[in-house]
């Protein structure tokens, strides 16, 4: 046995022939024998910290202390190692230990004596940018390290194999809150409370009580079960007006919204009845949804009730900037809003939007069918889109869903975990990113981001970008796995910043490297949950991490961040603490309402001359200043502006990554000033110059007035203007001489247009297949075929085609079909013989996504055609060389369908082994089976894109717009039918691809699609002499001509005329009443029509529209 360091002992045996085999529990000291004579072992020693931590810029210290038991007669020397990410005499000062090197030293137990100490002072005049930890660990010696883990009647050994480790923080520098003002509210039974805050910071609460309850010096009284109250508070936190609703029956509260003039939409649930102003809102037995509106004194303007036969719940509620209100909940079985109305079996998430006056606009029923799913928020955007948060089934899945203004489903992003995920809230910021957050146990993905949960779950938080991908991710943890976090609610300030509040029932927990400690420290009850709010800068930062409320138990409930102020609702137990103002219960627990503002520095600065002769030896000085604390180092932005050049005109030191417009300034830690300095240079101009610096605000300052973030210098050309330039002290404030300009985003829409202008071409490449901008693979630049090339099937496995050579076209002839259900076949190109795009495998769980941004239609195929419809349809694609392509098929629907999530991705089919069957019949030359679909593909250098059918490939027009068109088109038109309704088909001009209407000639869409007056406009901008309809399976013909020079899009009026109509549908799904898929292309010029509303059966052909063009150029 090794000998742990004991003077004189080599070997621990237990006596087993001694009575102390025998001996209780209770007995404190092993035996040791050696040689015959017995010893009494070395006692034990334990280690502690008197906190968790302590604030880098507080007084107190951290006191570790070594105790022993047993002899105290002689000395001991305890040995220790140091570690944590904190720095000894960096970052703190200690006193008490001796120390061999940076990691290892001890401590001495004096004799007599049972305890020594070390002191741990932080050293403030160092910036900590995070916590910072220390870890003291007890190591082997002559002394038993303390473990409560072994069991009592076991032989200890004379060093337990597990070293003892003892950690305590030194937290960072975080910014004070300050409480701008605070207000408690309470009764016996008080349920969550709910706030919004308006542009002007009037802040409004709402929550549910039992019995009475105070507000705002008002006292309340429910009627019988729990009623609803709902109060205004004005921006300094006194209370406006105060309103109770409700019935002897149970009412509960859900959200509250306000809209830009101070109207006020709260929406919860009761059973019944709801009572409100003298007027009463009936229900049924089961629980029903209310939405309640109240101008901004409080006064009631409507109410509404919707819901069915079973319980319906809402849970969030939200309003555009046209009054509009957008709900999200929970039903079973029928709900209705409005007309519009879902139906389930089971419990499902729904989306609705209501329009001013509370009357049902549309509702969507989210989540896969069959299925349980679980709303938890929703929020809109500055364009009326809304994002709705829920859970999916079994608490395994989270999905975002997007939607248009018209209800027509946009993006939707789904995350999945095998153990537990759910999600709890929901926010967005101005350029419609949106954050969500939830809790989660063992592994999550986002994107590329692998956050790790514990046994009893963590919390997680996300940022998408406006097209649903991640941005980043990031997970809060606690220091137990037995113990539990939760988080309650989400915000986004004006810059991009999040915050994120909730509790944590454990002794400690961390985001990234902040941590936060149980404020009772060890005598803390374990019932007692600790809120904390935390924050992220726009790329996923934490900037501080802090406990609300103080050390009793409180819980934060919702958040809002407005004007700079962050405005939190919750409750409390006993006491609760914001700043120096202390809240006390007048129950058990109470409600509490603060707005706090976050302490920054305040900067300022002076100019020591505002005009300087050019080729001056005087330097221009500009000195910036900072109040508060200074403790740690801080960087500001500014800008310059004006007529000088950089390195021209000028130089400047005393910056950071100066490039000539934008530059940086860095306070050192500790420092109030900081200087930069221009040196005016000759230059070769021969007028005068300007110079203008202007501070930019960010989140980590404030600029002190608005009058001095600018000062302008002017560089005068020669030295007999009145120039004073010397060195006085006639500084200038900083105020502003001109107005500064928008050089400053010149960066951002750079990046913002070739991204949008990325997205243009690969969606709208006119029928192009690849993503050459122009024509430079062109080897001769003549259309004869001469430069036709190898067409090649590139890849087996996933029947990708390539084309090596000059430009060509491509002919697609159907040939033969053995279904009876409509298919759109189309392609999309890809980068590789892999079928990789942008980087993405074929594996990859975003291949879909980034697949359909690719997708276009070849042409479709009727499962019924009407009688004496020619099925032998043709299309030609032209494409450039160097190539590469996949097929896709939807079945009983469109890509339009799919891309809008309209049409489920199981009806999605990419081409591979199992999908697709492919004979090579002549040289360049494919049949290709499609699951009982047969078309032919050939290479052909000498067709020609029909005329029109440019555009066709991604929306359903006929594209005009080329040189070689110059005169008007005569068109001869084929209609068919199999339908119902007698409808008809007009033709009308647009604007662009994406169908704007140019109502005063000047070339320029006035009324774009989605806005009102859409569908009026596009009639009365019809081509009059074209008005196609015909009998129920007959055919008839039309002739009529078209402009040259100009994109022509279809509509058609359902049983009716063009000068009375109730349904019209377009191509474009957002100008159509039920965001609905009702035209696609079966062929070049070929359009086929759905007639029945929400898409009807999808049979597209209602009406069918086959166009043949004489050839007129």
């Amino acid at each position: 046995m090794e000998t742990n360091g004991v003077e004189n002992i080599e070997s621990a045996v237990l006596v087993q022939e001694a009575v102390i085999e025998e001996a209780p529990a209770e007995v404190k000291e092993a035996v040791l024998v050696q040689e015959g004579v017995i010893k009494k072992a070395p006692g034990e020693v334990t280690l502690a910290v008197d906190l968790m931590s302590v604030p880098e810029d507080a007084s107190k210290a951290l006191t570790y202390t070594f105790t022993r038991t047993g002899d105290t007669t002689n000395p001991l020397t305890v040995n220790f190692t140091l570690g944590g990410t904190a720095t000894l005499d960096t970052d703190y000062k200690q006193m008490g230990a001796e120390f061999e090197s940076l990691t290892k030293g001890k401590v001495m137990i004096a004799a007599g004596e049972s305890e020594a100490t070390v002191t741990i002072t932080p050293i403030k005049e160092v910036e900590i940018e995070s916590d910072e930890t220390i870890k003291f660990t007890l190591v082997e010696g002559d002394y038993i390290i303390d473990n409560p883990q072994m069991v009592m009647n076991q032989l200890k050994r004379l060093s337990s194999n597990e070293d003892v480790m003892v950690m305590s923080v030194i937290s960072n520098d975080d910014p004070k809150l300050s409480l701008d003002w605070g207000e408690q509210f309470g009764s016996d039974t008080f349920g969550y409370e709910f706030l919004a805050v308006d542009n002007q910071g009037n802040t409004y609460v709402t929550g549910d009580f039992l019995g009475t309850v105070t507000v705002g010096g008002e006292s309340l009284t429910s009627q019988g079960d729990s009623d609803v109250f709902v109060a205004k508070l004005d921006k300094e936190g006194k209370f406006d007006w105060v309103k109770s609703f409700g019935t002897t029956n149970k009412e509960e509260v859900e959200d509250i919204a306000v809209d830009t003039s101070g109207n006020v939409y709260f929406t919860g649930i009761f059973e019944n009845s709801i009572t409100s102003n003298d007027s009463t809102v009936s229900g049924g037995e089961s629980s029903d949804i209310f939405v309640t509106k109240l101008d901004n004194n409080g006064d009631k303007l409507w109410s509404e009730n919707f819901g069915g036969t079973n319980d319906d719940e809402v849970y969030g509620i939200d309003v555009d900037s046209q009054n509009n209100i957008y709900l999200t909940g929970e039903s079973r079985g029928e709900i209705k809003f409005g007309t519009a109305l879902v139906t389930s079996l089971l419990d499902y998430a729904f989306a609705a939007k209501l329009d001013s006056k509370g009357d049902g606009l549309w509702v969507k029923k989210l989540g896969e069918n069959n299925t349980n799913h679980f709303a938890q928020d929703i929020v809109v955007d500055k364009d009326s889109n809304s994002y709705q948060l829920m859970t999916g089934v079994d608490n395994k899945s989270i999905t975002v869903t997007q939607f248009d203004s018209s209800g027509t489903k946009g993006w939707e992003k789904k995350f999945t975990n095998s153990s537990y995920l759910i999600a709890e809230d929901i926010a967005i910021d101005n350029q419609a990113n949106t954050f969500i957050t939830g809790e989660f146990e063992e592994t999550l993905q986002f994107g590329n981001t692998s956050l790790e949960g514990g046994e009893n779950g963590d919390v997680f938080v996300a940022k998408l970008d406006n097209k649903g991908e991640v941005s980043w991710a990031k997970d809060f943890n606690i220091d137990d796995n037995d113990e539990v976090i939760h988080v309650q609610g989400i915000a986004v300030d004006e810059m991009g910043d999040t915050y994120v509040t909730g509790h944590y029932h454990s002794k400690s927990m961390s985001v990234s490297n902040f941590m936060l400690y149980d404020e009772g420290g060890e005598t803390s009850e374990d019932d007692y949950y600790n809120a904390f709010i935390t924050k992220f800068d726009n790329n996923g930062e934490v900037k501080w991490l802090q406990n609300i409320g103080g050390m009793n138990a409180d819980d934060i409930s919702d958040i809002a961040v407005k004007n700079g102020k962050i405005y939190i609702a919750g409750t409390f137990y006993q006491e609760a603490t914001f700043d120096d103002k202390i809240l006390t219960t007048q129950n058990q627990s109470d409600s509490f309402l603060v707005a706090l503002a976050e302490d920054k520095p305040e900067i300022s600065f002076t100019v020591s001359s505002n005009n300087i002769i050019k080729g001056s030896e005087n330097p221009v000085i500009y000195t910036f200043t900072r109040t508060g604390k200074i403790t740690a180092a801080l960087t500001i932005d500014f800008t310059i502006s004006g007529s000088a050049t950089f390195n021209q005109d000028y130089t400047l030191t005393g910056a950071e990554n100066f490039d000539g417009s934008k530059g940086k300034i860095t306070f050192k830690a500790g420092e109030k000033t900081a200087n930069v300095t221009l040196n005016i240079t000759s230059g070769t101009s021969t007028v005068d110059e300007t110079i203008a610096l202007s501070l930019e605000t960010t989140r980590d300052y404030k600029v002190v007035t608005t009058d001095i973030s600018m000062s302008t210098v002017t560089i005068t050309k020669n030295s007999n203007s009145n120039i004073n330039d010397d060195d006085d002290d006639d500084e200038n404030s900083g105020g502003i001489i001109g107005d500064d300009d928008d050089d400053d985003d010149d960066d951002d829409d750079d990046d913002d247009d070739d991204d949008n202008d990325d997205d243009d071409d690969d969606e709208n490449s006119g029928g192009m297949i690849g993503d050459d901008d122009d024509d430079d693979d062109d080897d001769d630049g003549d259309d004869d075929g001469n430069d036709e090339g190898k067409f090649t099937l590139t890849s087996k496995s996933n029947k990708s085609f390539a084309f090596k050579g000059g430009k060509s076209s491509l002919k697609f002839s159907f040939k033969s079909k053995s279904i009876q259900e409509i298919k759109e076949i189309g392609f999309f190109t890809v980068d590789d013989e892999q079928g990789t795009i942008d980087g993405i495998s074929t594996d990859n769980e975003k291949y879909i996504e980034v697949a359909l941004k690719r997708a276009q239609s070849i042409f479709s195929i009727l499962g019924n055609a009407p009688q004496g419809f020619d099925t032998n349809i043709e299309k030609i694609l032209e494409f450039s060389s160097d190539t590469n392509f996949r097929f896709f098929s939807v079945k009983n629907g469109t890509i339009d369908g799919v891309k809008k999530g309209q049409i489920n991705l199981s009806q999605l089919t990419f081409s591979d082994a199992n999908f697709l069957q492919i004979s090579e019949v002549e040289t360049n030359g494919f049949d290709l089976d499609f699951e009982g679909v047969k078309i032919n593909m050939k290479l052909d250098g000498k067709a020609k894109k029909v005329i029109g059918s440019r555009l066709q490939e991604s929306i359903e027009v006929l594209d005009f717009r080329s040189t070689e068109i110059t005169v008007k088109q005569k068109a001869t038109f084929t209609i068919h039918r199999e339908a119902t309704f007698n409808n008809v088909v007009g033709f009308f001009q647009v604007a662009d691809e994406n169908g704007g209407i140019d109502t005063n000639g000047d070339g320029v869409a006035d009324i774009l699609v989605g806005q009102e007056g859409y569908a009026k406009a596009a009639v009365e901008n019809r081509i009059t002499n074209i008005e196609l309809s015909v009998n129920n399976q007959t055919t008839a013909t039309f002739t009529g001509e078209f402009e040259p020079s100009a994109i022509f899009a279809p509509f058609l009026i359902v049983d009716g005329t063009f000068d009375t109509f109730t349904d019209i549908y377009f191509p474009f799904l957002g100008a159509n009443s039920d965001g609905a898929d009702h035209v696609m292309m079966l062929g070049d010029n070929i359009f086929g029509f759905e007639d029945l509303k929400g898409g009807g059966d999808r049979d597209f052909n209602d009406i069918i529209v086959k166009i043949d063009f004489s050839v007129n150029t």
